[in-house]
């Protein structure tokens, strides 16, 4: 076997777990393996949830490609107490990743991560390290400065967040930005829409704040969308046991909690509704860098996109298609919503171009130009 073949995905995130991040990571370990790599994932026994099982981690995220899995142990404090958990964290996170990368030996496989410490540490030994960004952070930035010019990749998924870091031209020729997309796999067979149905997707807390969710409820109670239904996909449990308390308390019949729903009937879900929303609380993340799995997933199912108007949506491919509010405003988004539905789907002919096997099949070449070797053969 060549050993470029051999691609080691390397993550400081847990498995199974209901993020986005972890669904991210499993389908480009899936669309890896489709284009003829193969894969062994490492990654810590973070908490009671880890399992390294193979059958369960397919089953969870509803994939059939077989990978090796390497769960390492996690004596380390992150996890283990409720109080200083950023600290631990980071102490945590850079121990693992250290006493990780101290293993590894093999110059000729590839390495992929989207954890710092772990590119650092590979970094400064000369391995091929790919190493993808979703978001700026100080640490991240104070990273790439200290990176030697070597053999390192950088993906980041937005051209505003490459942006956003300090970095030296040697480094950013040797990167590339690739935004996220759709598991076109899960969006082969049609099903039947119901008419004027709206759809949320997503957790319903990000770094520990409710993601406007109040804001879709009160908006949901106007007579001018009594026809219509949101249906919001998510967890965890408790916040979803709130919002159905209100909805009982205020006579609202047309939203529905589904809370956590698996992958299939999450895309289930998306796919038998007509509208697809792109709400989030203000926060930088959010309004310059982020690119949202769910975005793709919508433009994966036809759905016209009701959007908040962050800059970052509107350096989204395709963004033209959106329908913006501005954040807060109600009547802005409910007329959004009206106009919407007098108009076609998002019904892009192209939209497989949005799909994760594109986003690989891109990285790939951004990586044989770079490394001068031949793709491997799916």
């Amino acid at each position: 076997m060549n050993n470029t073949n051999k691609l080691n995905y390397i993550t400081y995130q847990t498995f199974p777990a209901e993020t986005a991040n972890s669904l991210q990571s499993m389908t480009m370990i899936k669309y890896f393996i489709k284009n003829g790599f193969n894969i062994k994932l490492i990654f810590p026994n973070r908490n009671k949830n880890s399992d390294g099982n193979l059958a369960v981690l397919k089953n969870f995220y509803s994939i059939s490609d077989n990978f090796e899995v390497k769960m390492t142990k996690h004596l380390l404090p992150f996890g283990k107490f409720n109080f200083l958990k950023g600290i631990f964290f980071h102490i945590s996170h850079f121990l693992w990743s250290f006493y990780v990368t101290r293993k590894i030996t093999e110059k000729e496989e590839l390495y992929f991560t989207r954890s710092d410490w772990v590119y650092y540490f590979l970094n400064k030994r000369n391995f091929k390290i790919i190493f993808e960004i979703h978001q700026y952070s100080k640490l991240r930035q104070f990273v790439l400065k200290n990176s030697k010019d070597n053999n390192s990749m950088h993906i980041f998924t937005t051209k505003l967040l490459q942006n956003s870091f300090s970095m030296d031209k040697k480094i950013i020729d040797r990167s590339i930005v690739l935004h996220n997309g759709f598991d076109e796999e899960l969006f082969n067979e049609n099903i039947e829409k119901e008419d004027k149905r709206l759809v949320f997707v997503g957790n319903l807390l990000r770094f520990n704040k409710e993601r406007g969710i109040s804001f879709l409820i009160e908006s949901f109670k106007s007579e001018k969308l009594k026809d219509f239904s949101l249906y919001i996909v998510g967890g965890p449990e408790s916040i979803v046991s709130k919002y159905k308390d209100i909805l009982k308390k205020n006579q609202i019949k047309n939203v529905y909690f589904l809370g956590f729903q698996n992958r299939k009937d999450t895309i289930l879900e998306i796919k038998k509704s007509e509208f697809g929303i792109l709400y989030n609380e203000n926060n930088i993340h959010a309004i310059n860098h982020t690119s949202p799995l769910k975005y793709f997933e919508y433009i994966g199912a036809d759905l016209k996109i009701i959007s908040v108007d962050y800059l970052a949506h509107r350096e989204l491919p395709g963004s033209d298609n959106l329908y913006y509010f501005d954040k807060d405003d109600s009547d802005a988004f409910i007329e959004q919503i009206l106009t919407a539905n007098k108009d076609r789907a998002f019904n892009n002919y192209k939209k497989n171009i949005y799909s994760v096997d594109q986003r690989v099949k891109k990285l790939i070449k951004f990586i044989a130009r770079l490394e001068g070797f031949e793709p491997p053969t799916p």
